[in-house]
């Protein structure tokens, strides 16, 4: 295979192994501010298609409460944000400020990109 005929690495390559911190939003490796949290990597992910969200996630979940969340029936479709409660259900009010929630953002139909305390870097899962 010729380089020019290489596929082209996806969009989110570089954030896989970032370390997790919470509140994080740096997409640096090391330092002491380096890391991410999981509405950092949703941010990052949509950020390189030109979507901008709010710098903190309790804005961006009263912007997706406000224009309206899709039901789960829908197929999954690249660009996704999933948001879960902390123990890995589906959200019933996601735009509820007290509640702790859990963001994704889906790569593709099956695979979604996050970051967890417990596994300490941006991962993808599916």
């Amino acid at each position: 295979m010729t380089a020019s005929a290489r596929k082209p690495p996806p969009p989110h390559a570089d954030l896989v192994g970032l370390p997790y911190l919470e509140d994080g939003r740096s997409l640096e490796r090391t330092g002491p501010d380096a890391g991410i949290d999981c509405y950092g990597v949703v941010r990052a992910y949509l950020d390189r298609f030109g979507i901008e969200l709010p710098e903190d996630q309790a804005g961006a979940l009263a912007d997706a409460r406000t224009l309206g969340m899709r039901t789960k029936s829908e197929p999954d479709t690249p660009g996704d944000v999933l948001v879960l409660e902390a123990d890995g259900k589906a959200a019933n009010d996601a735009g509820h400020a007290s509640r702790r929630v859990h963001l994704a953002v889906m790569v593709d139909a099956y695979r979604c990109l996050h970051a967890t305390r417990l596994a300490g870097s941006v991962f993808q899962h599916g």
